[in-house]
């Protein structure tokens, strides 16, 4: 699973491979040995407008990636499409940036989400397409070579937003999650046809609101699990907790949605959760943005795990380190590494003065815990920004992808499992 909710992606820049990183202030906590090489260039030399909110998705057949963005190439004429290249489980680019998006829709295309089918050996990207002054959400299939497979469809059947998506290797379904006031999600099966009709994932008669939607699958049961920030315990409209509900394949929720946060007062305020499924213990990782050190910390990254029937199991524990007091962390990633049992999370890091924003990267173990301290994935006062990751089980090692620049270049850079 691959998803970024937000509005945007980079593309554009200067140079080829670019070399190794601007070495950081003293002090600053670097990934070393952690990097299997610099960091790359994803987008084509000749884009010079904006990109925004990448996401990568890993073909374990093919060891390939797909990288898909939002991309102004096209402004003058179209606004937004949806862009994507495919890469060498080493980074090296095959071929160059393709358009996946259709030439009907000339309003913006962002944000997006991609899932690979390891039974059909295919990609779903899906986005958010602003036309008439709202929201729908789009996808289109793209094959292993890089071939759009098929039309662009449309998924929802009313105005919807922030779009996630993950395959389901037991059924060879995909399960597409969004925002339309609630939490909705809809079935779509290996060939793009929709799969019975959409359904209402958060809660009936739960007051407040849902954003942000964030969906894994178990692979061993073949149910999702979906993850969203809800205001429905206040103290404000806008103070928000991390709940969440189990799907089975049917499509058909199981139990009611549940607080995921041990803190239902708001003050947790989980912010952007992001969900990971552990194939090794049979349980979820959810992480998110967390307030409630902000007088000393301010922003900082939270995760709690979840049982696979959907019981949270042990406590909150915090996963950035926060080097720096008095920054935000935000925006958290992650994927799962069955070889090692252990995660890799990423973030961004919007700190004071010239440093503009960086990422960092920890690794945390199957068991929640921590290792070691935050790595700095890359940050050269380029506002490296909007981060995804996927993990190799050829090289067992993970790709972290982002925007940079002004939102003009996206980069990738290894990272060891």
């Amino acid at each position: 699973m691959g998803t970024r909710n937000g509005i945007g992606i980079t593309a554009v820049g200067v140079a080829v491979l670019l070399a190794s990183l601007v070495p950081a202030a003293a002090g600053t906590p670097q990934l070393g040995d952690a990097f299997a090489g610099t960091r790359f260039r994803i987008t084509d030399l000749a884009v010079v407008s904006g990109v925004e909110v990448p996401v990568v998705a890993y073909n374990s057949r093919n060891n390939q990636y797909l990288v898909v963005w939002s991309d102004q190439r096209n402004s003058a004429t179209r606004q937004n499409d949806i862009y994507g290249q495919l890469m060498k489980g080493d980074g090296t680019l095959i071929g160059v940036n393709f358009r996946i998006s259709g030439p009907g829709a000339t309003g913006p295309e962002y944000p997006t989400a991609v899932a690979y089918n390891s039974v059909s050996n295919q990609y779903l990207v899906v986005w958010q397409y602003e036309r008439d002054g709202g929201y729908d959400i789009y996808g289109r299939r793209v094959k292993a070579n890089g071939k759009v497979a098929g039309k662009e469809f449309r998924i929802n059947g009313d105005v919807a937003s922030d779009p996630a998506v993950a395959h389901n290797p037991v059924t060879n379904q995909y399960l597409v999650v969004w925002r339309a006031g609630a939490i909705y999600g809809q079935r779509i099966n290996a060939t793009g046809a929709l799969v019975g009709g959409a359904f209402r994932i958060s809660g009936d008669a739960v007051a407040g609101n849902q954003f942000s939607p964030e969906v894994v699958c178990n692979t061993a049961t073949g149910y999702y699990f979906v993850v969203w920030k809800d205001s429905r315990n206040g103290p404000t409209p806008w103070a928000y907790d991390v709940f969440g509900r189990r799907i089975k394949k049917s499509g058909i929720p199981a139990g009611s949605d549940f607080m995921v946060n041990e803190d239902d007062s708001g003050v947790a305020n989980g912010e952007r959760p992001a969900v990971a499924y552990n194939s090794i213990r049979n349980q979820y990782m959810v992480l998110w943005e967390d307030l409630r050190n902000y007088t000393t910390t301010m922003h900082d990254i939270y995760g709690r795990r979840v049982k696979a029937r959907g019981r949270p199991l042990g406590g909150d524990v915090r996963v950035s380190g926060n080097p720096t007091p008095q920054e935000y962390e935000h925006q958290p990633v992650l994927a799962y590494d069955p070889a090692a049992d252990r995660y890799l999370v990423a973030w961004e890091v919007l700190g004071y003065g010239d440093r503009g924003i960086e990422l960092y990267a920890r690794r945390v173990r199957g068991s929640g815990q921590p290792m070691g301290a935050d790595k700095r994935v890359a940050g050269t006062r380029d506002d490296d920004k909007e981060p995804s990751v996927a993990y190799n089980s050829a090289a067992h090692e993970f790709l972290v992808v982002w925007s940079a620049t002004g939102s003009t270049v996206i980069y990738g850079r290894r990272v060891n499992g």
